[in-house]
This record gives structure tokens, sequence and C-alpha cells, in this order.
């Protein structure tokens, strides 16, 4: 049978646990709402930082992409300048010609961190070193490259995750193809630019401890 507190314990005491009680239960109440507001307001921020810091590493790695089509224009724009001058100049001007190309080529690979490589394909036949950045092939090669179809009927295009021999060893890249078409409109020549996929990943994940120590 229950007992009436205030029969069997004192007053005071039954006053001092009832309020204890009440107290504990509204400090539980503020506690929970303010935990309740604080993670809604942590996870908003949260969510709001990440969406900006992705945002952002998105344009590096647009800018990026889009720096290597620039730059692949005016390389075409410069082969096609230089060409003429192959196919005219005697052995030791074309020599020259030729070095002055790839010495352009090779700058333009040193000056731009997530450029891997170059690959021309001519019908000149260039002097080419296989374990440098920059490799000549014979245009009879691209019918043997898997990406060859993503070209062919477009000037320039971004080509697929692929796989390119460099210093002997396979090496997974993603490529922009440009053609390099003369003032007739004859088109001669490829370029193909390939960038480490390696280093998109590296750019990502630079971006994302970035991320991580900012939030």
């Amino acid at each position: 049978m229950l007992q009436n507190p205030f029969k069997t314990y004192r007053i005071i005491a039954v006053y001092f646990f009832s309020s204890a009680v009440i107290i504990a239960l509204l400090i539980g109440i503020v506690v929970a709402v303010s935990y309740s507001g604080t993670s809604d307001e942590i996870a908003t921020n949260t969510s709001f930082y990440q969406q900006r810091l992705l945002n952002e590493l998105s344009k590096k790695v647009n800018t990026s992409l889009i720096g290597i089509e620039q730059t692949s224009a005016t390389s075409a724009k410069n082969i096609d300048l230089l060409y003429g001058r192959l196919r005219d100049k005697d052995a030791y001007e074309r020599l020259q010609v030729e070095t002055d190309l790839q010495s352009q080529l090779k700058y333009l690979v040193f000056g731009t961190p997530i450029l891997q490589s170059i690959h021309v394909y001519s019908d000149y036949p260039f002097t080419s070193d296989t374990q440098g950045p920059i490799t000549f092939f014979r245009m009879s090669q691209l019918d043997n490259e898997t990406w060859y179809p993503s070209i062919v009927d477009t000037d320039s295009a971004w080509l697929g995750e692929h796989k390119i021999m460099s210093n002997g060893r396979e090496e997974s890249v993603i490529s922009f193809a440009r053609k390099v078409i003369n003032n007739s409109n004859q088109y001669y020549s490829l370029m193909v630019f390939n960038i480490k996929v390696s280093s998109i990943r590296h750019l990502i994940s630079s971006e994302d401890d970035t991320t991580n120590m900012a939030l």
C-alpha cells in the first residue's frame, strides 16, 4: 500500500527532493533543446562550407582543364606555322625548326604542373625521344588507338582515362586531343595533351585536406 510522503518524511525533505527533481527535469529539457539547436546549426554550417569548398574545387579543376584547352589551341597554331618551314628549308634549317618545335612543347609540359606529356601524330619524320615528355608518332598509328573514334568527327575532344607508355611503364592519363588544320582546312596532324590521373586526384585530395582543416 502506497504511503503519503508528507506523512512518512519531513515536509522539508519532500519539498527538497521534489524541487530537485523539477530542476533536474528543467535542466534536462534546456540541455536537450540547446543541443538540438546547436546540432542543427553545426549541420547547416558544415553543409554550407562543404558546398562552398566543393564549388571552389570544381572551379579550380575546370580552370586547369580550360587552361589545357587554350594551350592546345596556341600550340596547334604554332605547329602549323612551323610545319611549312619544315617542308621548304634545307636539312640543317629543318633540324633547327624541329629543335625549336620540340623546345616549345617541352616548355609547355615543364611549365604546366598537371601536364604529363604531349604526343604528336604527324607524317613528318620527326626525331622522337620515347623517354622524354614529347613523343612523335606516325599518323597511321592513330588507327591503333582505342580513343581515336572520339576525335574523328570533331576538331578537339577530351579523351577518357586510358593507358600510355611513359619511361618504360604504363601510366593512367586523361587527355585532350586537338587536330592541327592548315589554312586550306586540311587536317594533317594531331596533338594529344596527357594529364596524369594521379595529378587530378592529388589536386582533389589536397583540397579535401584543406576542407577538413576548415571544418
